[in-house]
């Protein structure tokens, strides 16, 4: 029988402006849930990438694109995502180094 652990998978400020792998999973995960936290004074853009194993992150496997968040302010993704071992989230930003990546989910063994 399956066991499911609600966990915190990520958490990093350090999101450049090209695509930065952020988590590899290293067996069965179900994303739930992805904060994007702006924390310069000005608005800046992100995407998101779940990309299957062997992949490159980029436009084919976006899950969230050119997505804005305002200045100082939050955007929470609520999500239902499956990913098997050596599938990978990334994340780029339009500004490096200012926005903080929180994800949480659900590892499956």
């Amino acid at each position: 029988m399956a066991t499911y652990t609600p966990v915190r998978l990520f958490q990093s400020q350090g999101t450049g402006t090209g695509e930065t792998t952020v988590y590899t999973a290293s067996g069965g995960v179900i994303v739930k849930q992805v904060v994007i936290n702006n924390t310069s004074a000005s608005p800046v853009t992100f995407g998101v990438s779940l990309v299957p194993s062997g992949g490159t992150a980029g436009i084919s496997n976006r899950i969230f694109g050119d997505c804005s968040v305002a200045a100082g302010d939050v955007v929470i993704l609520d999500l239902s995502q499956v990913m098997a071992a050596s599938d990978f989230l990334s994340i780029k930003a339009g500004t490096g180094s200012v926005v903080t990546a929180t994800c949480s989910g659900v590892t499956v063994t």
